[in-house]
This record gives structure tokens, sequence and C-alpha cells, in this order.
């Protein structure tokens, strides 16, 4: 709808003309009115009228002097003059001033109708020209932008290094650095608990979404944003910038937000900042460079080169024996910490000599988790047998990360110390089983900590720990506690003389019997017998 103000020093001319037209079926809106010259140029610099009505005899300012002014101050707004027959002499002068019509009272209805249209009509194709304009405005600043961007990415591949070109990006850029950045996705994704990867189609609505969220977050920044390139799974950018610290911080809000919206795990390779277009191949040579070492230095999202670990040594088969050794043995100690430690030492290794490459990390994983794997399995644990046709080689490839691997392997080691324990406590109940039978059918023998030690194939000071901690005393209390035990039956229950007894459960010197009878039941063994007796009669 175009926009109308009246104007007339009486309200009834007014009223009268708000009625007289349809005007939203014309395609306007009566927006303001006035009783003054004034008044209506205060409502016209306010409002900023399509069209202007008003009489041309007004008080305080005539609609000469309005229309005037007007053009002075080069505004283009439409003026329709009304008047009496007697002022028609004005006429001359308002279209002098580009008055748009002259409607004499009493205004006939048709007259002013079609005068409204033509000036609709004016109105539509003065539009339709702005539009146009600004289009041609749009598609030149594009074809400048795409020229512009053409030679950006020219001297990212090092393919020009022309002074002319030089210059002419120098002044398209505010900024005085220049950077970088290669921003990818960490391709697993999560539905519902399970994994799955992203199709073409996802993957293309993920790097457009990308590319918005980063726009968004440099329209209001003292940045400049190029997109330089879209490889298979990640976007190349150009940011033209003051301070490397901006980037930094552009870049971790662009990873949460992209985490907040989407749940998924971004990262990107930051290249070093250059201060000279010409340089620019470097930055985009570096952006990439850190971008591939996602996978170490994974789960940091932001990799630049003072996060790289370092990469300069060759592996060895001494080196892999060493390292599989001291794996072996800190599992066989069951000693977490150590454990753990042992683990911390050999990742860092393992990174040294990678150059880099997961293949490496990969194969010289397999090949110790491998040695280890038969080493167990002699002994009758089998650590990670093949499931639903996933071998051991394929779930290290499919590790996404360092991260991921190492936690993995310690999981796989502590998956044996576990087992190991397993195993202990079952040899261990056996064992004590196998004992304490033993005790109990040769009591009467001569038995000693160091004959009992030497049957179960125990050190005696071993044997003595494992048998005081699985039955809470020591070998020797327990054992004479078999066979006193044993003895006071004999003495209740048969006729053999004391002597006897004692031979029956293996005291050769019936003295040392008697006192020990007696300190077990308070009487010797003679007086426990008789006791006994006289109460069952």
């Amino acid at each position: 709808m175009y926009r109308v103000v009246i104007a007339d020093d009486e309200p009834i001319i007014i009223r009268g003309l708000k009625k007289l037209i349809k005007w939203k079926e014309e395609g306007f809106t009566v927006i303001g009115e006035a009783n003054n010259g004034e008044d209506l140029w205060q409502e016209t610099l306010v409002k900023e009228p399509d069209l202007v009505i008003t009489d041309i005899s007004m008080p305080r300012m005539t609609g000469i002097e309005f229309i005037k002014k007007l053009r002075d101050q080069e505004l283009d707004t439409n003026v329709l003059f009304i008047s009496a027959y007697e002022d028609f002499s004005y006429a001359k002068d308002a279209l002098q001033y580009g008055a748009k019509g002259y409607v004499i009272k009493p205004i006939d209805k048709e007259k002013l109708r079609n005068e409204i249209k033509q000036i609709k009509q004016g109105l539509d194709q003065n539009k339709i020209s702005i539009q146009e304009k600004e289009q041609l405005v749009n598609l030149r600043n594009k074809d400048n932008e795409k020229k512009l961007l053409e030679v950006v990415q020219q001297f990212a591949d090092r393919a020009i290094t022309n002074d002319y070109y030089q210059t002419e990006i120098t002044k398209a850029f505010k900024n005085q650095c220049y950077t970088v950045l290669s921003i990818s996705y960490d391709s697993s994704i999560t539905y519902h608990g399970t994994e799955a990867m992203w199709n073409e189609n996802q993957e293309r609505l993920l790097l457009f979404s990308i590319r918005n969220v980063l726009e968004d977050l440099t329209r209001s920044n003292e940045f400049k944003l190029f997109q330089l390139e879209q490889a298979e799974s990640s976007l190349l950018f150009l940011i033209n910038h003051n301070n490397t610290g901006d980037v930094l911080h552009l870049i971790q809000r662009l990873c949460k937000k992209i985490k907040d919206l989407l749940g998924i795990h971004m990262f990107c390779g930051i290249g070093d900042t250059v201060k000279n277009i010409k340089d620019l191949h470097q930055s985009k040579k570096t952006s990439l460079f850190y971008a591939q070492y996602y996978y170490f230095v994974a789960p940091s999202q932001l990799i630049e080169r003072d996060i790289l670990p370092e990469f300069n040594q060759k592996i060895s088969s001494e080196n892999l024996t060493e390292n599989r050794e001291l794996l072996y043995h800190a599992i066989l100690k069951q000693n977490n910490s150590e454990l753990q430690n042992v683990i911390g030492n050999f990742f860092e290794w393992l990174t040294v000599i990678s150059s880099g490459k997961k293949d490496i990390v990969v194969s010289t994983c397999f090949s110790i988790v491998s040695e280890l794997k038969e080493t167990f399995r002699k002994i009758g644990i089998n650590i990670y047998p093949d499931q639903k046709n996933v071998t051991l080689l394929n779930k290290l490839h499919e590790l996404r990360t360092f991260h991921e691997l190492k936690e993995f392997i310690v999981e796989l080691a502590q998956y044996i110390q576990n087992e190991l324990a397993k195993q202990e406590t079952i040899n261990e109940n056996y064992q004590l089983k196998t004992i304490l039978e033993y005790i109990e059918a040769h009591y009467y023998q001569n038995i000693t900590l160091d004959s009992m030690a030497k049957k179960v194939h125990m050190n005696p000071y071993y044997f003595s720990s494992f048998f005081k901690k699985h039955t809470g005393q020591n070998f020797k209390k327990y054992l004479t506690k078999i066979r006193m035990d044993n003895a006071m039956n004999l003495l209740l229950t048969s006729d053999l003389l004391i002597y006897e007894i004692a031979e029956e459960v293996g005291y050769r010197n019936v003295r040392q019997f008697s006192d020990m009878f007696k300190k077990y039941f308070g009487k010797l063994p003679t007086n426990y017998r008789q006791s006994n007796l006289a109460k069952k009669t």
C-alpha cells in the first residue's frame, strides 16, 4: 500500500476526501492529515508519505511554498493540489515544481479518482525501476565478489603472485591479517543410541548449515569471510581479521553453536596467520595439514601449531618387544596405577613413532595386542574373540580417534586383569579345598607346615599366609583343633587307652597330648572321660 497525507484548512473537506475514495481498493492508505502548511511539512518529514493531497491556499505555508521546499530538500514526494476555481492561476507555478495534478473544487469524484490512478501508475513504475536498479547493483556486486573470490583462490593455490592483483585484493580487504580455516566434522552420528554414517544429502545439509552459521557469526564482527572450497566432508574458509585471538573465539562459538543446534562434534584446522596476500597459500597449506591430525588431538576442536604432538622417531622390532613386555608384566602384576602409567607411556611412544599416520598406530597396536592375545590364550584367557565378523584389526580401524584407541586398550587390559583375578580365585579355592581335605584325612600323621606347603607346591611362608587368609587362623592351631575334636570323640565312644588315642590323633608323646587336651577342654583326658561316664550313669 502507498501512503497518503491529506491537508486542508477546512476539516470537513478532509473528512469528505477520506470518504470520497475507496483508498485501499486504489492501493493507498491514509496515514495522516494537517490543517495548515507547517503541520503538513512536519507530517511529511516524519511519515514520509508517497502522496500528499493538499489545498493550494493553506495558512502558515501555501501549497506552492510547500512543494518548493520539498524540491529544495531534494524530496520527490508526489503532490496533488486541490483548490477553488479562482486560485487556478497557481496551476502554472504548481506544475513548474513537479505537482502531479490539480483538482478544482467542488471536487469531482471521477476526476480525483483518475488523477490518483495516474499517480499510482507512476509510483508502480518508479518502484519497478528502483528494484531493477537494486538488482543490477546486486548483480554487479556479486560479479565483483565472484571475481574477487577467483583471485583470492588463485593466491591460495599459489597460481598467481601478480603485484597488481595483490594491490587490488589489499584494497578489497580492510583488515591486515589472513587466516585459512579447514572446518570438518566427526563423520559418526548417533540416532537413538545407535551409530550411523551421514548420507550424501545429510552431509550436504550439514555443510550448508555450518556455512550459514559461520556467515551469521561474522556478519556483525570486524571480519571479512570467503568460502574458498568445499571438499568431501570439509569446508575451507578465508578470514580477513586483525586479531588471531578473535578467530579462535569465533571458531569456538561456531563449534558450540553447531553442537547445540545439531549435536555434531566439529573440528577446525587453523592455518598460520599471514599478513601478505602472497603468503595465503602457506595459511591454506597449514590449515589442511593441522586438520588431518584431529585423530591424534581429539576431542580438541581447535587444531593449530601449538597443540600438535611431535612425530619424529622410527619404529623398530626392539621397541615393539620392549613395549609388549612392559604391557604384559603390568597386566600380570594387577596394579591398576602401574598399568595406567605403562599404558600412558606406551601411547606417548606410539604418538612419536606414528609419523602422524593412523595406519602406523593401528598396525603397531594390532601387532602388540595380537601377541598378548596369543600369550594369554595359552593360559585360558580369550581376549577380543572375533564377534559378528568384526576382527580385532577392523575394530582398531573403526575407532575414530587416538583417545578412543587408548580407552579400548585400557578396557582390554582391565578385562584381562579381571579374568586373571577370576582364575586366581578359582585356583585358590581349589588349593584350599585340597589342603582341608588332606588335613581331615591325614590329621593323625606327622603333618607340619613345611610338609603341607611342599604338598601343594607352595613356599612355607606363602602357605602360612595363604592358609590364614582363607581360614582366619594359622595352620598349627587349625590342625590342633582337628586333632583335639577327634580325640574327644574317641574318649567318649571307644575303650582305647589314653596313649592309644594320642597315637590315633597324631601325638607320639602322651604327656604332650594330655597337656594340649587339658588346654582345650579344661581337664586331662582321663578325668574328661570319667566325668562324662558319670553323667551317663
